[in-house]
């Protein structure tokens, strides 16, 4: 069955993405030599930024969790894992987080109904209930609030990894890596404005811990590494009878970064692919238009249910029209082997493991 997508991004969003896509498999000729021209100077400033991170605040750990890619590789479930596994070792936990999507940059404690706050943010204030999420463009006024909320406990630094703030561990997702002669290598593409990086692979030296999305059932290469490795697989679940079975119709509708990774992991989780799918750009603010439309393509399509991502349903659940269903298309999170992060970070905040 061939699903029917409707590419509902910016034309600015496509006209990128195509173009990465086709200079990541064909650069160019003039492509290195623009790189080499823009990335000394991204370097200059990024390594500018980052001499003006002041200490991190007393009283708390911080930790930041972050990527060098621009987007979708799972910091924001990492994160919820991470928190989650944290309080249940009985440490105060807040997080903080930049609010990408949200309507203004005031620094504010998130509730999951704040339709003014980010998706993400709404995301993990409703999955931690018990965790203070801290969300505002000015990072360093964020960081000072969540320090206060939680003495002696941990700030989780949402996509930290470039931010000005300081902190006292660094975790690092890598989205691409390899093995050297025995060594595990980090590995990135171009970066902007002429690829999806933020930052080339030398950014992950940074890091005191690297986070590998692994694939199916792929264990840890057996390689060296100047710090941590810990690896997770990502497996998307839909609730139990939440689906009809086939050949009963669905349609998935999404804004994210990676939507068509998105979509083949809800016709793994679903057993068949959706009809229809609609992409929308990352962090998109549903509006009427767009949920007239989703309730005409219900009728046309004869359609059983729309399948959403969770940072999705925190926009749409509340006005969904109906009245067909809207399922949520979960993202879990294993840690591969014996030692999770969590506990590496319990460990090394109580001295039991030096740094």
């Amino acid at each position: 069955m061939n699903t029917l997508v409707i590419d509902a991004r910016s034309r600015r969003t496509r006209v990128v993405l195509e173009r990465w896509r086709r200079w990541r498999e064909a650069p160019p000729p003039w492509l290195p030599v623009a790189a080499a021209v823009t990335t000394p100077l991204q370097r200059r400033l990024l390594h500018r930024r980052l001499a003006r991170r002041a200490p991190p605040p007393e009283g708390v750990q911080v930790v930041s969790v972050g990527n060098l890619a621009v987007g979708g590789t799972g910091k924001t479930p990492v994160t919820i894992v991470l928190a989650a596994a944290l309080r249940r070792r009985g440490l105060p936990v807040a997080v903080v987080t930049r609010g990408h999507g949200a309507a203004d940059a005031t620094v504010r404690r998130v509730d999951p109904a704040d339709v003014a706050a980010a998706d993400e943010a709404r995301l993990m204030a409703a999955r931690l209930p018990d965790v203070p999420v801290i969300q505002g463009r000015d990072r360093r006024t964020a960081l000072a609030r969540a320090a206060t909320l939680v003495p002696g406990g941990v700030v989780l630094v949402e996509d930290g990894h470039q931010a000005v703030v300081g902190r006292h561990r660094d975790l690092l997702i890598l989205d691409r890596w390899e093995v050297v002669a025995g060594r595990l290598l980090p590995c990135t593409g171009w970066t902007l404005p002429w690829g999806p990086y933020r930052e080339p692979a030398g950014g992950a030296v940074r890091a005191d811990a690297w986070l590998l999305p692994l694939e199916g059932g792929a264990r840890l290469p057996d390689a060296e590494a100047p710090v941590h490795v810990f690896g997770f697989h990502r497996h998307s679940r839909l609730p139990a009878g939440a689906l009809p079975d086939a050949p009963a119709p669905y349609g998935l509708v999404t804004g994210v970064a990676r939507p068509a990774a998105v979509q083949a992991a809800c016709a793994a989780a679903a057993g068949r692919p959706p009809v229809v799918a609609v992409w929308h750009d990352d962090h998109v603010r549903y509006g009427a238009r767009d949920l007239a439309r989703l309730a005409d393509l219900a009728r046309r399509h004869d359609l059983a249910a729309w399948v959403t991502t969770a940072k999705d349903a925190v926009k749409l659940q509340d006005r969904w029209p109906g009245p067909v269903p809207l399922v949520e298309l979960d993202l879990v999170i294993t840690w591969v082997g014996d030692r999770d992060p969590a506990s590496w970070l319990a460990r090394r905040i109580s001295g039991e493991e030096p740094a």
